[in-house]
């Protein structure tokens, strides 16, 4: 039986708990808003359902104990207000916040906020790591899931940090216990590495990406393309931190005469893994420093972006000896620096500052991760420009390597283009038609193509529900193009499940091997 069924609307929880609406469930239960008649006020009820979850929601309880001495608003937590008991059931009690920070973002299509907006939540997470960090508490589960906006007609809005499920006491971690979600998992979680309280800051600075530009930076399938894609972006793992890890013989193989140990498998090699070729990446950086350029064609320029790139970069930094830490966050010239409009640093937040950052017209920039014919590296830079209020999209192809944000060119099989001369090409689909724009010297002529041996995927973001995939072989001066419709509410669903997934049968594996091998 569902959860719905199990707590309808208007029946009763514990001795003065009214169901007044069912918020959401997961692997621990659900979660209600109920009246508690003792109060005269509403609260979410956290319900946990089944022995395991009970073991769970009674270690939360014990987390959230421990932080019963912070100011919940000033440290930014959601404020717990005990539990009752329902039959087998624990219920926990919280205060009723408005909305998820995704849900946030999700209603203003996933645009990204303004870079004062941004600064004003980054502030209260890292305030909140700060005291988390105090209590010796890492919460090991942050994501924009689980970051509560007060409400939403706040101006600036408040944000808390909620369900501390996979929290752990700092000197007590495990890390044979699931922690992160899949597209915020720190690398050395990934390659079950001894962690610490910096795998937050980890998460942090991903979720400050996805406040910027609307979108998750890593949303891998699974946690060898997680890998590839930070390194895609970051640069090789230093060998000192893959040396720590047990995984990362699954991930990486060690190499002779070279200055780095260890280079990342093929993923025909790695077990449990696919290409992500054409896996839904919303963009694809070059490095951290092109988020400078990608943020400033999606909200224009503001001098505070040098700041936040900087703070990002520290943020994820791949040795988590090295990344910042709150206080140190929190000290950072993105916080601290004085803003010539207010006079003021974060504390000099309005409506007319963000009013002044809004978001242009073309709401979303992709680039390609691509695969060659050969076992060369090799790649075409992309930028594809998506303008919601008009009919046809514009995609620039460009050899140049000042091309912000995307991969650089390396060799083709045709010259660099120098004549940017300008081909139209029109794509006709059973779904789709649309008009492409595109500089190559080379002729790009429309062929069919039902196995596309190597590819380069490209997300177009139309909407905030649907997108739409343009998947391009190139071969011989010829470019096949198929579109196919998705359905983007699930994505996110799936790669977070997968998460969960990919580490239970690794840690499986592991016993396997542990006690038969």
């Amino acid at each position: 039986m569902s959860m719905r069924k199990l707590f309808p609307v208007g029946a009763t929880l514990g001795p003065s708990h009214r169901i007044e609406a069912f918020l959401g469930e997961g692997a621990f239960g659900c979660v209600i808003k109920c009246f508690n008649s003792e109060t005269n006020m509403s609260e979410a009820v956290k319900v946990a359902t089944g022995q395991e979850t009970v073991q769970q929601a009674t270690a939360e309880m014990n987390i959230l104990r421990s932080l019963s001495h912070l100011d919940a608003d000033s440290c930014h937590i959601v404020k717990f207000n005990g539990h009752f008991l329902h039959k087998k059931d624990i219920c926990l009690k919280f205060e009723l916040l408005d909305q998820s920070l995704h849900e946030y973002l999700r209603d203003r299509h996933f645009q990204g906020l303004p870079l004062l907006q941004v600064r004003t939540v980054l502030h209260q997470l890292a305030t909140a790591l700060l005291h988390l960090q105090s209590a010796e508490v890492i919460h090991a589960d942050l994501k924009p899931q689980n970051i509560m906006v007060v409400n939403r007609q706040d101006d600036p809005i408040q944000v808390k940090i909620i369900d501390f499920g996979f929290a752990q006491p700092t000197s007590e971690t495990n890390s044979d216990t699931y922690v992160q979600s899949l597209p915020y998992t720190a690398p050395e979680v990934l390659l079950d590495a001894p962690f610490n309280e910096a795998i937050d800051m980890w998460t942090l600075g991903l979720i400050a990406v996805e406040l910027a530009v609307g979108r998750p930076l890593y949303p891998a399938p699974d946690p060898y393309n997680m890998l590839k894609y930070i390194i895609s972006t970051q640069g090789q793992i230093p060998d000192d931190v893959l040396d720590r890890g047990s995984l990362t013989e699954e991930y990486f193989q060690p190499q002779d005469n070279s200055k780095q140990r260890w280079a990342l498998r093929k993923p025909e090699e790695v077990f449990f893994s696919e290409d992500s070729s054409a896996h839904n990446r919303y963009y694809f950086l070059r490095s951290l420093d092109d988020l400078e350029a990608l943020m400033t064609h999606l909200s224009g320029s503001h001098p505070d972006q040098p700041h936040f790139v900087d703070l990002v970069k520290r943020m994820l930094h791949l040795d988590a000896d090295q990344r910042i830490k709150p206080m140190e966050a929190l000290n950072h010239p993105f916080f601290t620096a004085i803003h010539p409009e207010t006079n003021q640093g974060v504390v000099g937040v309005n409506m007319e500052d963000l009013q002044a950052s809004e978001q242009p017209s073309c709401s979303l920039v992709a680039a390609s991760e691509i695969v060659p014919n050969s076992e060369q590296t090799s790649a075409i830079p992309l930028v594809v420009l998506l303008n919601n209020d008009k009919d046809d999209i514009s995609m620039e192809v460009s050899n140049q390597p000042d091309q912000p944000f995307i991969a650089p060119a390396e060799s083709l099989s045709s010259e660099p283009d120098t004549s940017h001369d300008t081909t139209t090409i029109s794509i006709s689909n059973q779904q789709t038609r649309e008009q492409l724009s595109c500089r190559n010297e080379a002729t790009l002529e429309i062929v069919p193509s039902s196995d596309l041996e190597s590819v380069i995927s490209l997300t177009l973001g139309l909407h905030s529900n649907t997108r739409e995939e343009a998947v391009l072989e190139q071969s011989n001066k010829h470019v096949s193009i198929e579109i196919a419709e998705h359905s983007d509410a699930s994505d996110e669903d799936q790669v977070e499940n997968g998460g969960c997934f990919w580490h239970i049968i690794r840690k499986g594996i592991d016993a396997f091997h542990y006690y038969f091998c």
